[in-house]
């Protein structure tokens, strides 16, 4: 069984490379590194809302980049995934302490929020309830989150989630948004498309150094139940530059959570069947009736 899956995946990784090399712009980096956003000379509180226990290696450069300038971290995961049992989900907590540690955050500095991995949008009100208290109290100055781009219902959940928290707060604080789907409009690796987004809203790219490169191979290596099929289907797309060679981040557009993000279609269902952004729509309009 296991050995046709891996064969599946090979497969599909090589259809799936022929039509993103029909694709992919030549030039997409070229401008990425204009007004990067700088950090602040100050030191700050930093809060990372996330879903998975993996997500959070995809802004870990800009991460380890507060550390060592001295700023406060703290980082909230939202879903445990119980897809592969209880044990599995305990795995991906385990992974996710041996890389805080790696990081030098402690246990004070870090939660699992534990709603159920793909069955988030049924508890955005819980989670809403339990993310206005964590920012009422740590009183972050920046805020990270992964970007509303319809790719994973966990991920959009928690992000309207923690903009819906600030907002009823009434909080002011930078929020950031880190693509994973669509960074700088590059073609959603599931499924194969641009994306384009208003010239009002601007992604930043940063090119990684090697050190840093080399930092984020050796954070993704914690994960070891993510790595496969995730790290080898990235290299079989050619995509590997999306988490080895830049980072990503977008200034929080002012996006209606009611409607598909811009430009997008729909990956849901690549992950869990039957899942569809209806589901997201849904949970989201039943929050805010009762507001």
């Amino acid at each position: 069984m296991r050995n046709k899956t891996l064969i599946s995946f090979f497969l599909l990784g090589l259809i799936s490379l022929f039509e993103l090399s029909a694709c992919l712009p030549k030039d997409i980096f070229t401008h990425c590194e204009n007004n990067y956003p700088k950090l602040d000379s100050v030191k700050e509180k930093i809060l990372l809302i996330i879903a998975h226990q993996d997500d959070d290696a995809f802004i870990v450069t800009r991460i380890k980049d507060h550390l060592d300038k001295g700023d406060q971290v703290m980082v909230d995961w939202v879903a445990k995934s119980y897809q592969g049992g209880e044990d599995y989900g305990n795995m991906r907590i385990k992974e996710a302490k041996r890389a805080m540690n790696m990081l030098g955050i402690d246990s004070l500095h870090y939660n699992f929020l534990n709603f159920p991995d793909s069955k988030t949008y049924k508890f955005i009100p819980q989670i809403i309830r339990k993310l206005k208290v964590i920012i009422q109290n740590y009183q972050p100055n920046v805020i990270y989150v992964e970007a509303y781009e319809m790719g994973n219902i966990d991920h959009d959940v928690s992000h309207f989630s923690t903009v819906q928290s600030v907002k009823e707060l009434n909080y002011k604080c930078l929020i950031y948004e880190f693509p994973q789907y669509s960074a700088y409009d590059i073609p959603n690796f599931l499924p194969f498309e641009l994306r384009k987004y208003p010239d009002s809203i601007t992604t930043f790219c940063r090119k990684l150094t090697i050190h840093e490169r080399n930092f984020v191979m050796a954070y993704w290596k914690i994960y070891k139940s993510q790595d496969f099929p995730f790290l080898y289907y990235m290299f079989l797309l050619g995509q590997e530059d999306l988490i080895f060679k830049y980072e990503y981040l977008r200034p929080l557009p002012n996006y209606d959570y009611t409607k598909k993000p811009f430009g997008a279609s729909e990956a849901y269902k690549r992950y869990i069947q039957g899942l569809k952004f209806v589901d997201f729509q849904r949970g989201v309009k039943s929050y805010l009736n009762l507001k």
